[in-house]
């Protein structure tokens, strides 16, 4: 048993050292994104809103995911109570899991030198250290992923439809989790079974037939539900143009993540230049249209109140966005800190084959990106050359090669919503690559094993050189180190063992470390999880709430028996701020960012006096346009502006509206 502890000490340090990356100081990062927390909240307190991954706990709109990764969560909190480390702790613990399992894929097929490479370079991956620090679900579908590759390696090797099969239930688990996000590595299993299994090609065939079947059952499962659902019964799908699951899934979660052209399919297949929301009346000279308001009825049983609370059917899309002068973003603290993500592309860059390499993204993903992608078209050639040599352990670095090419392209070129901490799906299969080069190289070819280091070596010192003045003096130590490791393995070559070779080539971990240790020294962004200098000034600034505690003991007080405890016109415009301190329920009429559209101005109306919201919270309301405009207008024209000393004073430039009056 000592023993084996012992042979065990390399990988026991290094999950230590994941877990001390991934959990230190949690406890003191806050909710992190609120949007998410918000929705984690509200479906613990009500089965209806966890069953429909609902942003409020009555179920008036979802979040713009499936409810998997956020369902963990929930259970997280039931069994340890809400707070933001249990938030937190499912994506931790993903992460730990993910750098165990990329171990064991890699040494057991090259060996636990190469399974240790693998394992360290997963475990400092900067991007993927922040994003599981995070609560944005992406570790717990990295860690899908992985068990997915670990699936598809034994279907291709044993010739296994049963392997084939538990690979697409992971695929569709992910989908569960982030949709389309999953399917980046679907290519690489179908194409690794249909090229390596030892099976006729009518059984091949038959067996991926199989697994496509079972995959697309689990993947489509709690869409078609939501979808089969009456309206009426069930909350707004967010971030959808037509109130539709799937709509959400081809459209802000599909297209529009290639193409762009806002949130929906719809809106992502149509020119630029073409009118949007057509289908909605818009308002002519700031004047709302002249709608007769009905009385509003006692207690809660107003015609327009279905079961879960909302149920109406836009008959058109809105703009897309909130305007910034009423959704209230513009009073979030810069987050560019001399960065430039208001470049073209947006946050990631321009796009181009070396968007990774750009200021924006290369310290989050491309430290050792170059050698992997090298790694990774070389055995497209050796393939294609026939040079298969000990075909089991090609499959491994074939199907890891097949899952980083079609992922490097899409995000060097999507020109849809992008961000950063989606590169964390690449870090997987950049580190089991890492690992496999260096021991194929070294059994091999070992004089490549050096030129491959000056140039991985030269391209570090280069991304780090992006983020001067940002501790300059360690471009020059370690470019000094790196030359005094280029010495020794020169010298050493001939005679090296692998494990030795590996304790040099651990140099080239040294930024990446350092980059790693910034969302644990700084914290990370909690909406838009990163690492490197950029947190250097933010000091977690989106954790900073504001104390809204008289304004929500007044809406509290005064709500009567309204439904909601208060309108917000999105999510980033205090709503989910506002459930997390409130404890209840808040309508966020226009969804995370003010583009939804559920009701029209008609129903709305309906709704305010059937009982279902009182107050509404908006902000700069002036010269409002885009979606829900002309319910913002209405709101101004028609309600009473409750003065601030009423509910304690101003809170970021917030204005009260008493809807009943």
């Amino acid at each position: 048993m000592k023993q084996k502890i012992k042979s065990n000490y390399p990988i026991i340090l290094i999950l230590l050292l994941a877990g001390f990356l991934y959990l230190y100081g949690l406890w003191n990062a806050g909710f992190a994104n609120q949007y998410y927390a918000a929705g984690v909240y509200s479906m613990g307190e009500r089965l209806h809103a966890f069953l429909f991954n609902s942003l409020d706990s009555v179920g008036f709109i979802t979040i713009d995911k499936p409810p998997l990764g956020f369902w963990i969560q929930v259970i997280f909190t039931k069994a340890f109570g809400f707070s933001g480390f249990v938030l937190l702790l499912p994506q931790a613990i993903c992460g730990v899991l993910s750098v165990y399992f990329i171990y064991r894929i890699i040494s057991k097929r090259y060996g636990k030198t190469a399974g240790y490479v693998s394992a360290l370079v997963l475990a400092l991956t900067p991007i993927f250290v922040a994003t599981s620090r995070n609560n944005t679900i992406d570790g717990i579908l990295i860690l899908m992923l992985v068990l997915a590759a670990d699936q598809a390696i034994k279907a291709a090797e044993k010739s296994s439809m049963k392997h084939l099969i538990f690979a697409g239930i992971w695929i569709g688990l992910g989908f569960n989790v982030k949709m389309l996000q999953a399917f980046m590595i679907v290519p690489a299993i179908y194409l690794v079974f249909l090229l390596f299994s030892k099976q006729k090609i009518v059984k091949r065939l038959l067996s991926i037939v199989v697994s496509v079947i079972i995959l697309l059952v689990i993947s489509l499962s709690w869409v078609m539900i939501v979808d089969l659902v009456p309206e009426d019964d069930r909350p707004y799908v967010g971030s959808s143009d037509n109130n539709s699951a799937v709509e959400l899934v081809l459209g802000h979660n599909g297209v529009s993540r290639i193409l762009g052209r806002g949130g929906s399919i719809n809106k992502a297949l149509q020119p630029q230049n073409a009118p949007q929301g057509q289908n909605k009346p818009q308002l002519q000279g700031g004047n709302t249209p002249n709608i007769q308001r009905p009385p509003r009825p006692s207690g809660q049983n107003g015609q327009l109140l279905p079961k879960s609370g909302v149920g109406q059917q836009p008959t058109g899309p809105g703009s897309g966005q909130l305007p910034s002068n009423l959704s209230g973003q513009n009073n979030l603290p810069n987050q560019n800190n001399g960065f430039n993500l208001r470049s073209p592309g947006g946050e990631t860059g321009e796009a181009s084959i070396v968007r990774l390499f750009n200021q924006n993204n290369a310290g989050q993903i491309s430290w050792l990106l170059l050698p992997a992608m090298v790694i990774a078209l070389a055995s497209l050639y050796w393939i294609f050359k026939k040079k298969i040599r000990e075909e089991k352990k090609f499959i491994t670095l074939f199907f890891f090669a097949m899952s980083l090419i079609p992922m490097f392209i899409y995000f060097s070129y999507a020109e849809g919503i992008t961000h950063r901490y989606y590169f964390a799906m690449m870090a997987s299969s950049i580190a089991a690559l890492i690992g496999i080069m260096f021991v194929k190289l070294h059994d091999v070819k070992k004089i490549w094993i050096p030129i491959i280091f000056v140039v991985t070596a030269c391209v570090q010192l280069y991304i780090h050189s992006l983020y001067t003045p940002w501790l300059s003096a360690v471009t020059w130590i370690c470019a000094g180190v790196f030359v005094l490791t280029l010495i020794a393995m020169l010298l050493m070559m001939k005679k090296a063992k692998a494990k030795t070779m590996a304790y040099l080539l651990a140099v080239l971990l040294i930024l990446p470390a350092i980059w790693s240790l910034t969302p644990v020294i700084y914290s990370d962004n909690s909406q838009l999880p990163i690492a490197g200098p950029e947190l250097v000034n933010q000091r977690d600034s989106f954790d900073k709430q504001m104390d809204m505690t008289s304004l929500i003991d007044f809406l509290k007080d005064n709500r009567e028996d309204a439904i909601y405890l208060a309108l917000t016109p999105s999510s980033m415009s205090i709503g989910a701020e506002l459930i997390l301190q409130s404890e209840d329920a808040v309508m966020v009429l226009g969804g995370f960012n003010g583009g939804d559209m559920p009701f029209e101005l008609d129903e709305f109306i309906i709704a305010v006096d059937s009982g279902m919201v009182r107050y509404a919270l908006l902000s700069n309301i002036q010269n409002a346009n885009g979606s829900n405009a002309m319910i913002y207008q209405w709101i101004v024209e028609n309600a009473r502006e409750v003065p601030p000393r009423v509910y304690g004073g101003v809170v970021a430039n917030i204005k009260v509206f008493d809807m009943w009056r």
